[in-house]
């Protein structure tokens, strides 16, 4: 009798193990459930297909939903089949970052333990408190710790009470209990970046960061006449016989770090992580997409990337080696900063320049050198002045005046407009006609934060204009005398 009941469990455990390991939470079971969330949207995802899949799904209601809950039936076991219950106790409390997700989502892990009366509550007050802390973690990443503490009441009312519109998908581990009675859970979060940066604005509260922000250079070097290029980020970029490449590249980064550190910013040496830590796609690609710069920001931390190429093009050579003479170079800088979240350029340059009677390495050569840091020096205060204004904390929005503004009055009608609106940063003209005129304007806060104090417009000379339509994208104004 003893012998068969140990031939019935022994087959037991090895079909629970069989099963879970066919349907494990992370790998393509995560991708699964990522896409179908990314089908359906903000209305979550769909409980049957989830149930079909082999989860338990408790849609929450009130202020989390249309957020989802999702509870693997096979007691939550990772890609390697280890059960997290078991991990739980190994793993340090608080939040840490996951990783970017194939769908763009931002994945954030809280560890959590509490001592408590119940599972279920239990379970409640650590899930509620990982996705609060998740919430301000993420609102800290765009605007700065200090601006949340300035304004904490706003922040939690409007953005984090909220915060079912950009974490749309929580998964969490079966609770257990530890020896000490302590109850332990992991919950996992995928957050939505581009949708918090909209409710923020939204709501007037994406302020500028008061402290300068964090830059990541993503250039890369070409050497066209040799058909070699470098790329920090790239697998390969540790061979051997790129070393010759990469010092060149180091060249120009040390004079991009010298002049933006003087300019306030702080300059992330990606060197100083290794390439571990950068995803294996991301690590195969010469050419980076908008969502790559993305990754990059979330990655290093950094809101700020620049990025594109340094070249060195062979225009002759002098083949007599006995001749003072040397070669010939075109060099090539085309360099643009932007706000990796919401794509936004804030500066771009483009430099050539020809040297010729070269001996010996050009990028080593002094009046190169002063060359590169002039462009360097420009850039970044390209990068300082659009800080300063404010225009990386900005939504960008076309006013347009019907019947024109002549010329002669642009000027005086941009002034006004700037004057009378705190919240419009900046100001230029798009089109000029006749008909009408068109501008681009810079705003921070709401459309509607921008509109009310501009119900209508007096100029001296030009005349009266009324404000007649506005919405997130255009503000129309008409002369009425």
């Amino acid at each position: 009798m003893l012998l068969r009941l140990t031939i019935i469990f022994t087959l037991v455990n090895f079909f629970n193990v069989f099963t879970s390991a066919k349907t494990p939470l992370s790998g393509k079971k995560i991708a699964q459930t990522e896409a179908e969330l990314n089908e359906l949207g903000s209305t979550g995802v769909d409980k049957n297909i989830l149930l079909q899949k082999g989860f338990d799904v408790k849609i929450h209601s009130g202020e989390r939903n249309p957020s989802s809950v999702i509870q693997n039936k096979n007691n939550f076991k990772n890609s390697s089949g280890v059960n997290e219950n078991l991990l739980n106790q190994q793993q340090q409390l608080g939040l840490r970052d996951g990783g970017i997700l194939p769908s763009g989502l931002i994945e954030k892990i809280y560890v959590a333990q509490i001592q408590g009366e119940s599972p279920s509550q239990s379970k409640k007050k650590m899930t509620d408190e990982a996705i609060a802390k998740t919430a301000e973690s993420l609102i800290a990443d765009l605007v700065g710790a200090e601006q949340i503490q300035k304004n904490k009441t706003a922040y939690q009312d409007k953005i984090i009470k909220n915060s079912g519109r950009f974490i749309p998908l929580i998964k969490t581990n079966e609770i257990s209990k530890d020896q000490n009675g302590n109850y332990n859970l992991t919950i996992t979060l995928n957050a939505n970046l581009k949708v918090l940066e909209s409710m923020l604005k939204e709501n007037g509260l994406f302020y500028v960061n008061e402290s300068m922000p964090q830059i990541l250079p993503l250039m890369g070097y070409l050497d066209l006449s040799q058909g070699q290029s470098f790329k920090w980020w790239k697998e390969n970029s540790k061979d051997p016989e790129l070393r010759l490449y990469e010092n060149q590249y180091l060249m120009m980064e040390k004079l991009f770090i010298q002049s933006f550190s003087e300019q306030g910013f702080k300059v992330q040496r990606p060197e100083n992580y290794g390439l571990s830590i950068i995803p294996q796609d991301l690590a195969q690609k010469d050419q980076l997409t908008n969502e790559d710069l993305v990754r990059f920001s979330l990655l290093f931390k950094s809101p700020v990337i620049v990025e594109g190429e340094i070249r060195k093009i062979l225009i002759s050579q002098n083949s007599n080696s006995n001749s003072i003479r040397g070669n010939s170079y075109q060099l090539e800088i085309n360099l643009n900063a932007r706000q990796a979240v919401s794509g936004r350029v804030l500066a771009e340059l483009v430099r050539k320049s020809n040297w010729e009677n070269v001996i010996g390495d050009v990028w080593s050569h002094k009046k190169v050198q002063q060359w590169v840091n002039g462009i360097m020096k420009d850039l970044s205060s390209q990068v300082k002045e659009a800080w300063q204004r404010g225009t990386l904390a900005t939504t960008t929005i076309k006013l347009v005046v019907k019947g024109g503004v002549s010329p002669m009055f642009s000027q005086k009608f941009k002034e006004t407009i700037l004057n009378q609106s705190k919240f419009v940063r900046q100001i230029r003209e798009r089109l000029i006609s006749f008909e009408e005129t068109i501008y681009e304007i810079d705003i921070s806060g709401s459309y509607v934060d921008v509109a009310n104090p501009l119900q209508t417009i007096s100029i001296s000379g030009l005349g009266l204009f009324k404000l007649t339509s506005s919405s997130k994208d255009v503000l129309e104004f008409t002369r009425v005398q």
